[in-house]
C-alpha cells in the first residue's frame, strides 16, 4: 500500500524532471554556430540591459548592469530560419539596404527571476554582416517588448 502523500510527491517530481529535461538537452547546432559565442550591446539601451552576452549550445548568459541583473539561463531553440525580413521588426528596420536577408534564431528562455519576464530572445543576423544581430525580446504573452542590436566584440 502506498501513502497518498508519497504518490503525489512522485508525480510532482516527475513533472519537475520533465520540465527540467526540456531545457537540459542541448539543441542540435550543426551549422547554427553563427549565433554561438560572445556578443555585446551595440546601442545604449541594449548595453544597459545585457552588457556582454554569451550564447552556448546549452545556455545564454548576460552580464547585466547596476540596474539590470546578470543572468545565466537555459534555453530551447524554437526557430532557426533564413528570411528576407525578420519577424516583429520595427518599421524601417526589417530590411537593411544591400542585405539579402537574415538568419533568424528564436530562443525560448527557461523561467527564472533574473529574466525579468523575458520568455524569448530573437536574434536576426544579417547574411551580409554576421558580426551584427538585431535583437527582439518577448514577454510572457509572446509579445515583442524591446528592440536593440548586438555586435561581436571582435568584429568577426
Amino acid at each position: 500500500m502506498t501513502r497518498p502523500g508519497l504518490l503525489a510527491g512522485v508525480c510532482r517530481g516527475s513533472w519537475l524532471l520533465l520540465g527540467a529535461a526540456l531545457f537540459v538537452a542541448p539543441p542540435a547546432w550543426g551549422d547554427d554556430a553563427l549565433l554561438l559565442g560572445a556578443w555585446e550591446g551595440g546601442d545604449r539601451a541594449t548595453r544597459a540591459i545585457y552588457g556582454r552576452l554569451l550564447v552556448t549550445p546549452a545556455f545564454v548568459k548576460w552580464s547585466g548592469s547596476r540596474a539590470n541583473p546578470a543572468c545565466r539561463v537555459r534555453y530551447r531553440l524554437v526557430t532557426r530560419k533564413e528570411a528576407e525580413a525578420y519577424p516583429d521588426a520595427l518599421p524601417g528596420f526589417d530590411a537593411a539596404t544591400g542585405v539579402p536577408g537574415y538568419t533568424v534564431f528564436r530562443l525560448a528562455l527557461q523561467r527564472r527571476a533574473c529574466t525579468r519576464g523575458r520568455t524569448a530572445l530573437q536574434f536576426a543576423i544579417p547574411v551580409a554582416k554576421p558580426a551584427r544581430a538585431e535583437l527582439v525580446t518577448y514577454d510572457r504573452r509572446g509579445r515583442p517588448v524591446s528592440w536593440g542590436h548586438l555586435d561581436r566584440p571582435d568584429g568577426r
